[in-house]
C-alpha cells in the first residue's frame, strides 16, 4: 500500500467517524447549548476531509471553485468554537452582530470562488490573498478567537467550582481541552494547506498532516 493509499484510508476512517459522531450529537442535541455552532463546526471539519480524500486533480479540472474553497475553510473554525463556547456557557446572548464574525472568511472565500484574486484585484489587495499571508492570517484568526473562548471558560470554570457542580466541573474540563486541540489541529491544518500549495507537486508527505482531524474527530 503506498503513501497516498494510507492517508486517503485514515482520512476515510475519519469521515466515517466523523458521519456517525455528527449522528450522535443530532440525537443528543437537546442537551448540548449551542448545538448548532459545534454540529457547523464539525460539518466544516467533515467537509475538510472529503475534499482531501477527493482527487485533487479531478478537483481542479471540474470543480475547481470548490477546490479553492477548501483552502479557505481555517477561517471559519475560530468563530463557529468561540460562539460555540460563547452559548454553552451563557457567558452572555448571541447577538445579531455576531454574524459580523463571519465576514473576513465569507469575503475571502467569496473573492476565491468567484474571482480570481491574483488576477483581478489590484496589487495592494491581492497580497492579502496570496496563499502565505492567507496561511497567517488564518492562524491568527484561529489562535485569536481560541485563546478568547478560553478565556470565557477560565471565567466560567470559576463560577463553576464556586457553585460546587460536579458534572459541570467535568464538562468544563473537556471543553477547556477540546478548545486546546481545536486550536492546536486548526491551526496545523492552516500552515499544511499553505506548505503543499507553495511547494506543489512536492513536499507530498505534508499531506499526513491532515490526519491531524482524523485523530481529533475521534478524540471527539
Amino acid at each position: 500500500m503506498t503513501a497516498l493509499q494510507v492517508n486517503i484510508l485514515l482520512l476515510s476512517l475519519g469521515a466515517i467517524q466523523g458521519i456517525l459522531l455528527f449522528l450522535l450529537l443530532f440525537k443528543k442535541r437537546k442537551s448540548i447549548p449551542g448545538y448548532g455552532f459545534l454540529a457547523a463546526y464539525l460539518a466544516v471539519m467533515l467537509l475538510q476531509v472529503t475534499l482531501k480524500i477527493a482527487g485533487k486533480l479531478w478537483l481542479m479540472q471540474n470543480i475547481d471553485p470548490l477546490y479553492q474553497f477548501s483552502y479557505q475553510l481555517p477561517f471559519i473554525y475560530g468563530p463557529l468554537l468561540f460562539l460555540f463556547v460563547i452559548r454553552f456557557t451563557g457567558y452572555r446572548p448571541l447577538r445579531i452582530k455576531d454574524i459580523f464574525h463571519f465576514a473576513p472568511g465569507i469575503i475571502v472565500i467569496g473573492v476565491w470562488l468567484f474571482t480570481r484574486p491574483n488576477q483581478y484585484l489590484p496589487g495592494v489587495f491581492s497580497i492579502f490573498f496570496h496563499v502565505v499571508w492567507a496561511a497567517v492570517a488564518q492562524v491568527v484568526s484561529i489562535v485569536a478567537y481560541h485563546l478568547v473562548a478560553l478565556y470565557i471558560l477560565k471565567k466560567y470554570a470559576r463560577q463553576t467550582t464556586a457553585n460546587g457542580n460536579a458534572p459541570a466541573l467535568l464538562r468544563m474540563k473537556w471543553l477547556k481541552q477540546f478548545t486546546v486541540l481545536s486550536m492546536v489541529v486548526c491551526s496545523v491544518v492552516a500552515v499544511v494547506i499553505c506548505l503543499m500549495y507553495m511547494n506543489n507537486p512536492g513536499w507530498r508527505d505534508v499531506r499526513f498532516g491532515f490526519l491531524a482531524l482524523t485523530f481529533f474527530i475521534y478524540w471527539i
